[in-house]
C-alpha cells in the first residue's frame, strides 16, 4: 500500500486521481486513514484504510449505502496501492461472516505472505 501519511499530509503533491476520481484526505479515525473520492458521475465514496496485524485494509461504501461499482473499486486499488500490488476480496465461510457495515466492500493484502493466484490467462 501507498504511504498514507504521505496522501494525508498532501507531501506527494496534489491530490491523487485517476480517470476522473479525486481522492481527498478526511484525516485520521482510531487507526485508520479516512478519505473521501469523488467519482466522474459525481457520487461520493467513503473509504478507510489501515494496516492490522499484518494485513492491508481499505473498507469502500458508496453514497446511500449502495455497494461500489467494480470501476470505483478498481480506482481506489489503483490509487491506494502499486500497480505491481494484487489486492482481495473475501467470500468466508458462512459460519465467519461478520457484516457490520452494509454496502461497504473490503480490499485486502498481506504484507508479507504472498496470496497464489490463477495464471493470468484464465483470469
Amino acid at each position: 500500500m501507498r504511504d498514507l501519511s504521505l496522501i494525508t499530509r498532501g507531501e506527494d503533491g496534489n491530490c491523487p486521481r485517476t480517470e476522473g476520481y479525486l481522492l481527498m484526505p478526511c484525516g485520521m479515525q482510531g487507526i485508520s486513514y479516512v478519505f473521501r473520492m469523488d467519482t466522474p458521475e459525481g457520487d461520493v465514496l467513503r473509504i478507510r484504510a489501515s494496516t492490522v496485524d499484518g494485513w492491508e485494509h481499505v473498507g469502500v461504501q458508496a453514497d446511500y449505502g449502495r455497494c461500489p461499482s467494480w470501476d470505483e473499486m478498481n480506482a481506489v486499488k489503483l490509487l491506494l496501492f502499486g500497480p505491481d500490488e494484487m489486492v482481495v476480496q473475501f467470500h468466508p465461510p458462512a459460519a465467519d461472516y461478520i457484516n457490520e457495515h452494509p454496502g461497504m466492500l473490503h480490499l485486502w493484502r498481506h504484507i508479507s505472505i504472498p496470496f497464489p493466484a490463477p495464471p493470468k490467462e484464465i483470469v
